[in-house]
């Protein structure tokens, strides 16, 4: 029984490495994407740089709630591009 359970926790454990990388991997594709939204041969967007940064202070020093942050977001987005 213990083996069985032991084969388990491995698959298991490359399950969530393949997930991991899948995320991560999104995570650099998006990234890029905003940053860079017409290629590396043009400057980046230096609003989508900012935002960045505020986020990773506002959601890792200051513990905002996701949800709430992902709506502050929006709305921060809508007003800069109409602006």
């Amino acid at each position: 029984m213990r083996k069985e359970n032991e084969k388990l926790k491995s698959i298991l454990s490359i399950i969530t490495a393949a997930i991991v990388g899948a995320v991560l991997n999104l995570t650099l594709y998006f990234g890029r994407a905003e940053v860079f939204p017409k290629g590396f041969q043009v400057y980046p967007d230096w609003f989508a740089i900012e935002w960045i940064i505020v986020s990773l202070i506002a959601l890792h020093r200051f513990k905002i709630n996701m949800i709430l942050w992902i709506g502050i977001s929006a709305v921060a987005g809508l007003m800069f591009s109409f602006l």
